[in-house]
């Protein structure tokens, strides 16, 4: 949680990177079309991020800020919790 709005994470592994891809280009095609370099900003300020990296595909919404957003999907990457 940050500020007074949860955000939430969605971490999807598939069986394979070209499955993942798909899945995330899927995402982006149909949840977030105006995506510039996976993330956008939404209508009420908050913003979803989406990276596929390998079998992974990983999720932010509703991000406080650009910035939040990346350091979450940089804490999926790296295989940690925020409270590390």
């Amino acid at each position: 949680k940050t500020d007074d709005k949860p955000l939430h994470l969605l971490v999807a592994l598939y069986p394979d990177a070209a499955k993942a891809m798909e899945a995330g280009q899927s995402f982006l095609r149909n949840y977030l079309p105006d995506a510039g370099e996976g993330m956008s900003r939404l209508p009420d300020g908050r913003w979803t991020a989406c990276r596929v990296e390998g079998k992974r595909l990983s999720i932010v919404f509703n991000a406080p800020s650009r910035e939040t957003a990346i350091s979450y999907l940089g804490m999926i990457s790296a295989g940690r919790s925020p409270e590390d």
